[in-house]
């Protein structure tokens, strides 16, 4: 918990503000982050209630989350809500298949190593993927020397509990993030899914995405819809031109996240409402970005619309990438520093006028 946050925490109990110790010792939270919209996570086991009168609260175990209209709602962080909704909900979309796809240019020595790496189980179906396929799904995407001249890099999709999302590891994958990954998918259509993907050595991570796509539909049994499956390497190639021009993969990752919470909020139909948007969610992360990217993105958008992008049905397949936007928002942050400024200084007049009601 940073300094600011502690003094303004120490004012509003002095300010006779009920504050509870936690129940929990070692609750997670610690660490100040921001969900949607401008809610910030205040610290371990302690929850800030609104409304008239507003009270500090303790929470068992919890990280908590409250926004800048001193309406509050506690909460365990994305992923355990993913991981309950799992275990409520019950079975699966993929029909209980692993499916591992082989990228076709391995050679025996990187296959057997790979497939250590994954850890593929007895009885998984296999499958191979082309450098040709790459290139269909990629090639209006990606120049010729991005997707390569062989496919490398290969990967296992295992079936997850409904309601888990789409969780994506990556081993020697260098320039495409989990995130990424698990954006451009719930964008495609995926739900509920462990994806693994890896190579036998450092690799781009580009031409994974059509693996990833045939193994889905071969583990679910169900062909994708086409507009869908089409927009998501799309939706990749815009993601690394982000994060090059922002400087960071996994702002761009995250601002790609919050876009689509956004859009699941308040769809925007005109490409000046979607712009709007867009640079709202640049300044929620504090980036700028120039005109030129502005307009890229509202095209990206457009042809997610086009492709009937189910934007609460993404929303609901992400939560590991918001749990990781969360933590990434956990740094020192524009929008954090603005937000705990802002109700220090709530706090601070508050005090002022009791202080004089007592004298």
């Amino acid at each position: 918990m940073t300094r600011r946050t502690s003094r303004w925490l120490s004012a509003a109990a002095m300010a006779g503000v009920a504050l509870l110790l936690p129940v929990a010792a070692g609750a997670a939270g610690s660490r100040a982050g921001i969900g949607l919209g401008a809610r910030a996570t205040l610290g371990a086991g302690v929850k800030l209630v609104g409304g008239s009168g507003a009270r500090l609260q303790a929470v068992s175990g919890s990280a908590v989350q409250a926004d800048a209209r001193l309406g509050v709602r506690g909460a365990s962080t994305a992923l355990a809500a993913a991981k309950g909704g799992a275990a409520a909900g019950g079975g699966d979309r993929t029909g209980g298949k692993v499916v591992v796809t082989w990228g076709a240019d391995l050679t025996a020595g990187e296959k057997a190593a790979l497939a250590a790496l994954l850890s593929v189980p007895e009885g998984a179906v296999e499958l191979t993927v082309t450098n040709a396929e790459e290139h269909r799904l990629l090639g209006a995407h990606f120049d010729a020397r991005t997707i390569g001249s062989r496919a490398i890099s290969s990967v296992l999709v295992r079936p997850a509990p409904s309601g888990s999302g789409i969780r994506v590891t990556t081993r020697h994958i260098t320039t495409v993030t989990p995130a990424m990954y698990e954006n451009a998918l719930a964008t495609a259509g995926i739900r509920d899914a462990e994806v693994t993907v890896a190579a036998p050595f450092d690799v781009s991570g580009t031409a994974a995405l059509a693996g990833i796509l045939k193994a889905y539909e071969t583990a679910a049994g169900t062909a994708l819809a086409p507009e869908r499956k089409a927009v998501a390497p799309a939706e990749v190639a815009q993601t690394i031109r982000l994060a090059r021009a922002v400087g960071n993969p996994d702002l761009a990752a995250a601002f790609m996240t919050r876009l689509k919470e956004r859009m699941a909020q308040h769809p925007s139909n005109s490409p000046e409402s979607i712009r709007r948007l867009i640079r709202s969610v640049a300044a929620d992360l504090g980036v700028r970005l120039s005109d030129e990217m502005v307009d890229e993105l509202v095209v990206l958008v457009q042809k997610m619309k086009a492709a009937n992008v189910d934007w609460q049905g993404v929303h609901d397949q992400l939560a590991k990438a918001r749990a990781e936007l969360h933590a990434f928002l956990g740094t020192d942050t524009p929008l954090l520093r603005a937000w705990v400024d802002r109700i220090y200084g709530w706090l601070t007049q508050f005090l002022t006028l009791v202080r004089q009601w007592l004298a």
